[in-house]
């Protein structure tokens, strides 16, 4: 059987936890990871090893990061630092101006895995447990540290990078680059490490998303979480500037569905990551039902009772509106319409941080169809839009969800990925011993 190392730093979430004890029935699995809670819960069961950051190599890191990785040219990356900027003092604002001068002199757009190769020699690796593995799986959005993944790669194991979100080829420059095989979403997420980091095709196979398994399993009941008629609104945004212009806007959709029919409950389903739970607060003496309330389940460590209770609510609501995040492609699983929110009540934040710039992120260009109804550009719209559903017009708004479940569902007639996840790995495996 051959020996596969993880490389994990959020080995509690519940669709990494079904994952894992797919893999250990096709692979002699073993865990290396900087979390503690991840290695106490595996420890037992598994050959797990425990590495604790090295906080010197990360801010060396993020030192060498700043001075040869060049940024991706997306707004996501704009928005970002127009915020950090807003935030700071004077002096690191300097520092930050002189940071955006400086990077778009950067003519040469290194990777951290080739930083590593300049920096860190042969002759200083430190972790021999590596020469008992073949392979090495990580997932760059969860990483705490990549250090492992450069001895790994002088000491000759094959590197696995799994692209765990649809977004991420548009997001993230810095541990991309530098594996020798990716597992992504859909032909999409393919198209994209191509343009945005040159990966070659070769090196990339579509496993769809495993995260949505939850929302294929039909043997799954579903529970009675409510039998009254309700609107979802589900939270996108986790930075207080953000989440202080969605509350603004949760509040007036409040009023705008009173307006409409005051008989239909509206629930609020909070971001899981949000930074500061405090400031739902005001949600609270609004006397918007937000649920789950902050006290009553714990994001990163979500349990199956957790994600069966959002396909509940996804399944049982009237309508779900979001401002353009990924719970649309698994509401889009459902037969609950979805009306796209693309505008904003009136706020005074200023356009460099407005909530509405956020819009223009190049990876929303697969969930922004415009040509579609359930895409709500003003007030007027969404009102439009939402009477006619709560009338039980829904059938031209689910061509929709078709559309987006296209996207999120790249190979029909499977009832769970992370079998097509397990298979592609060990076809890699094969290739490899070729």
């Amino acid at each position: 059987m051959k020996k596969l190392l993880y490389l994990i730093d959020d080995g509690n979430r519940q669709e990494k936890v079904e994952l894992i004890y797919y893999l250990k029935n096709k692979f002699k699995l073993s865990f290396v990871t900087h979390n503690q809670e991840t290695f106490n819960k595996y420890k037992d069961e598994f050959q797990t090893f425990l590495i604790k950051p090295n906080n010197n190599r990360r801010i060396f890191r993020s030192i060498l990061k700043l001075l040869f990785v060049k940024p991706l040219n997306t707004n996501n990356r704009f928005y970002r630092d127009s915020i950090n900027y807003q935030k700071v003092s004077i002096f690191l604002k300097v520092i930050l101006l002189i940071k955006k001068r400086y990077q778009k002199l950067i003519f040469i757009n290194c990777s951290v895995a080739k930083i590593y190769q300049w920096v860190y020699p042969l002759k200083n690796k430190k972790y021999k447990f590596l020469n008992d593995y073949d392979l090495i799986l990580y997932s760059p959005v969860s990483l705490k540290c990549s250090y492992v993944l450069h001895e790994a790669r002088m000491r000759g194991l094959k590197v696995i990078n799994w692209v765990y979100s649809w977004d991420n080829p548009m997001k993230d420059n810095e541990t991309m680059k530098g594996a020798d095989y990716y597992l992504v979403w859909n032909k999409e997420c393919k198209a994209d490490l191509k343009k945005y980091h040159q990966i070659s095709d070769s090196k990339v196979f579509i496993v769809g998303p495993i995260q949505f398994d939850y929302l294929l399993e039909r043997n799954r009941p579903n529970s009675n979480y409510k039998t009254n008629k309700y609107v979802l609104y589900v939270c996108a945004y986790g930075v207080s500037e953000h989440v202080e212009q969605e509350i603004i806007n949760i509040i007036g959709i409040k009023k705008l569905l009173k307006n409409i029919d005051p008989t239909i409950e509206f629930v609020v389903r909070p971001y899981p990551f949000i930074l500061d739970m405090s400031l739902y607060q005001k949600l609270i003496k609004e006397e918007i039902n937000l649920d789950p309330l902050p006290d009553e389940w714990n994001p990163k460590k979500l349990t199956k009772k957790d994600i069966l209770k959002k396909k509940d609510q996804l399944n049982n609501a009237v309508c779900v509106i979001n401002f353009s995040s990924t719970i649309v492609l698994e509401a889009s699983f459902t037969n609950t319409p979805i009306l796209q929110m693309l505008f904003s009540f009136k706020n005074n934040f200023p356009d460099a941080l407005h909530i509405n710039q956020t819009l223009k992120n190049p990876h929303l260009k697969y969930l922004i169809l415009n040509e579609y109804p359930n895409i709500c550009k003003s007030e007027e719209s969404m009102k439009v839009a939402l009477t006619e559903i709560l009338q039980g017009h829904n059938k031209k708004f689910m061509d929709y969800s078709d559309k987006l479940q296209k996207f999120a569902h790249p190979i029909p007639n499977i009832t769970a990925y992370r079998h097509v996840f397990v298979d592609t790995l060990s076809n890699i495996i094969i290739k490899e011993k070729k």
